[in-house]
């Protein structure tokens, strides 16, 4: 399952998300202290008024969330999921997951109005931690 057709699926990981209490606590701790650069950060609504803010080192994308209420998934701890960029086609790859038998959350791919727009989805892999698959448009 490393490969389709001689290509692989993933080709790295893209990001690590994290709930936050105060994202502006966040952002300060990891651009002052770990010297992480703020790639972006947008106030949207998403099942309420949700604060986004992309830190950057390297390749690695850090997403730092802070949910109006707090966060939506308590059971879940800080850290929600870790995400991979698709090296095929996600509409390809989500089909061939939910072929697979993949417990994939969801019943298309997602999209975000983020930056120029994320398509995404989550699966559980086999100790049931979340792995979220995207293409930034």
């Amino acid at each position: 399952m490393s490969n389709y057709n001689g290509t692989n699926l993933v080709r790295d990981i893209a990001n690590v998300q994290i709930f936050c209490k105060d994202i502006e606590v966040s952002k300060k701790f990891y651009t002052e202290v770990l010297g992480f650069k703020l790639y972006y950060e947008k106030e949207i609504e998403h099942d309420g008024q949700v604060k986004v803010a992309f830190l950057q080192t390297g390749n690695f994308m850090l997403n730092l969330i802070e949910y109006e209420g707090g966060n939506p998934e308590p059971e879940m701890g800080p850290v929600n999921h870790f995400g991979v960029n698709a090296a095929i086609d996600i509409d390809e790859l989500f089909e061939k997951m939910k072929a697979q038998g993949i417990r994939v959350e969801s019943e298309q791919v997602n999209e975000l109005p983020l930056m120029d727009g994320i398509r995404y989805f989550c699966l559980r892999g086999p100790d049931d931690e979340r792995v979220e698959i995207q293409i930034m448009n």
